[in-house]
């Protein structure tokens, strides 16, 4: 249960978790709940464990196209990242956003995602399974210890890295950490 896993990152320095030194800094998200309505109560607790327990929310933006956001990407206080295709080059001129990314505006009219990044043929760990029917397609097994996969799951945890970099070299506070992601960013004009 996400809360659960929530509980203990921002807790595991205190009993029950004896085992457990520090808390998190970062937390990075990939939930993919309903697309955004209103102000959720997901959104306002991730908002608040960002603007009262200083740590930065990364959450991936869902990969509902032009339909909207998905929850709790209406956050205020943490990132929420888009799929960007980079087509595995190093110029930037061939990067295209990913039209499966999920899209603003919010309907209070706030533009999200965020940011973007890569999250296209992402290389990540494997395991043995198989699934069918969901958005990816049917997964099956190949030997080998990774497989590509595509979505704003696969964007967001470079986001999270660079938060990571500047958490250690610029800044603990969540609000300047994405104030510095966005306001560097290149302005794609996408809401």
């Amino acid at each position: 249960d996400v809360w659960d896993a929530v509980d203990w990152a921002l807790n595991a320095s205190r009993s029950p978790y004896p085992n457990a030194h520090e808390t998190a800094e970062i937390i990075n998200l990939s939930l993919g709940w309903s697309t955004v309505s209103g102000y959720s109560d997901s959104a306002k607790f991730f908002d608040a464990v960002a603007d009262d327990l200083l740590v930065m929310v990364v959450n991936s933006a869902g990969n509902q196209g032009i339909t909207g956001i998905t929850k709790p990407g209406e956050m205020y206080n943490g990132l929420t990242v888009a799929n960007m295709d980079n087509r595995n080059t190093p110029q930037r001129s061939d990067d295209v956003w990913k039209d499966s990314s999920s899209v603003g505006p919010l309907p209070d009219n706030r533009k999200k995602p965020d940011v973007i990044a890569p999250g296209t043929a992402i290389t990540t760990a494997r395991r043995d399974w198989q699934e069918t029917g969901n958005q990816f397609g049917t997964w099956t097994y190949f030997p080998g210890g990774s497989i590509p996969f595509t979505g704003t799951s696969f964007a967001a945890p470079h986001v999270t890295g660079a938060i990571a970099l500047l958490y250690d070299y610029l800044s603990t506070w969540p609000k300047t950490l994405k104030a510095v992601l966005i306001n560097t960013a290149d302005d794609w004009g996408v809401q």
